[in-house]
């Protein structure tokens, strides 16, 4: 039986080539690219199920400094989409283009910034 780690913060995630620490305590919530859509009945009760494309997604509270606050800041700014990289507590490697997604300004709160990304997200 092989016993692997599931859960942790992330030991390493890079943005735009700089990287960035997990805030203490804080846990990342991510949901990978794909497919997903209801099940639904047709006229004549047969039963299908919709295949509609949707982005990934990541959340996580960052330590930051004020150069990597304003790093994202300008990012978010940019509306640029850019390589994103996260290993997970399990060393799982989860990458690809991704943008700002945050639906206000971002905001330093005693130097953690709640960050969220989406985009195409992927495991190598």
């Amino acid at each position: 039986m092989s016993e692997k780690v599931r859960g942790g913060v992330p030991r390493e995630i890079i943005i735009d080539g700089l990287e960035f620490d997990p805030a203490e305590g804080a846990t990342m919530t991510y949901r990978l690219s794909g497919r997903s859509g209801p099940v639904k009945m047709a006229g004549n009760g047969q039963v299908y199920k919709e295949s509609n494309p949707h982005t990934g997604h990541f959340s996580q509270d960052l330590s930051v400094d004020a150069k990597g606050f304003k790093s994202l800041q300008d990012l978010q700014t940019s509306g640029r989409f850019v390589s994103a990289t996260v290993t997970t507590a399990g060393n799982e490697v989860i990458d690809g283009k991704m943008s700002v997604a945050n639906d206000g300004a971002l905001e330093n709160n005693n130097g953690v910034v709640s960050l969220e990304m989406a985009g195409s997200f992927r495991p190598r």
